[in-house]
């Protein structure tokens, strides 16, 4: 796909949502979807909906399925964000071939829109469509659609502690290789680090929050001197500032884009509860974002600050824009 419809199609997206208080079946689907029959959704420690039973599985049609209720959209945000940090990167090591860390991969679905030119919405209804085909069917299906127009310049790593989200993630496509670790208590394996080794940029839509400076701490130590440049959506309720700091300590400058990005909607008025609550409480205001049913999330750009000539003034107000 060219970038300019990619980026067009990227950018397509607005967060008009629906209320959560719709209709008696929306409400009684969601709780099927994240609670079971409890007869209400489950919280995790940080008040978000619990999403462990649809993280892990052998495909990711469950997921999907689930996140279409919310309207899920942050993988979509970041994508005009990493086509002009890829064509910086290009600039300054000349070469087209990069290596980019997707962390907190899961399935892939940041590798998935990528490579495949499709919006979030475009990517539930083709799961929904493929719902009666088997795993190995499904794996066929995504590689074709990644073989057509994928950026095979663009190695893509992913990072996750999910075992079977990965896997999934690397028979269709969606990436090229993944670590599957918990870098926030253990080191990662020499095998894991000469994955990790070289890397250009890193993104993150969702996964600060359960990861933190540990993991930043690893993951810079393997890649070496490489220093990727980083694009982080962090969720409004989480803080980036341990990440930040640990950042700042190997020489990044860290920079916060114009306007929070919305993210989805929200599982049940006990998390929008919730997460209005936490962000009050940290001086945040939730008018007209949070308060309105929806979750939303803060984009940083990191990188070395011997390297901010690297992009252009217009890109860079292209990519805080988003």
């Amino acid at each position: 796909m060219p970038d300019a419809q990619r980026k067009e199609t990227s950018q397509s997206f607005a967060p008009a949502h629906d209320s959560i208080d719709d209709t008696a079946l929306n409400k009684k689907a969601i709780n099927a979807a994240f609670g079971g029959n409890s007869g209400a959704v489950d919280l995790d420690d940080s008040g978000k909906v619990v999403m462990d039973h649809i993280y892990d599985d052998a495909d990711p049609r469950a997921y999907f399925r689930a996140l279409r209720m919310l309207q899920y959209r942050i993988p979509e945000a970041v994508q005009p964000v990493l086509q002009n940090l890829i064509a910086a990167r290009r600039r300054a090591r000349d070469t087209k071939k990069l290596k980019l860390i997707d962390l907190g991969c899961s399935y892939g679905v940041t590798g998935r829109l990528f490579r495949s030119g499709q919006t979030m919405e475009e990517t539930f209804r083709y799961y929904a469509e493929m719902a009666n085909k088997d795993r190995g069917e499904l794996v066929k299906s995504d590689q074709k659609i990644f073989q057509s127009y994928g950026d095979q310049h663009v190695s893509i790593i992913g990072l996750d502690v999910a075992t079977n989200a990965c896997e999934y993630a690397v028979d269709c496509g969606a990436i090229d290789a993944a670590v599957v670790a918990n870098l926030e208590e253990n080191d990662p394996t020499p095998e894991q680090v000469e994955h990790l080794r070289g890397a250009d940029l890193l993104v993150s839509t969702g996964c600060i929050g359960y990861v933190g400076a540990p993991t930043m701490t690893r993951i810079l130590d393997a890649c070496g001197d490489s220093q990727p440049w980083m694009a982080h959506f962090v969720m409004r309720m989480f803080d980036f500032t341990p990440i930040r700091n640990v950042l700042t300590e190997r020489g990044y400058v860290t920079t916060r884009g114009r306007k929070p990005v919305y993210q989805r909607n929200f599982a049940s008025p006990a998390e929008q509860d919730e997460i209005v609550t936490r962000l009050v409480e940290l001086g945040r205001d939730p008018t007209g974002r949070e308060d309105d049913g929806a979750a939303y999330a803060d984009l940083f750009i990191s990188r070395p600050a011997d390297e901010r000539g690297q992009i252009t003034p217009e890109e860079w107000a292209e990519v805080l824009q988003t």
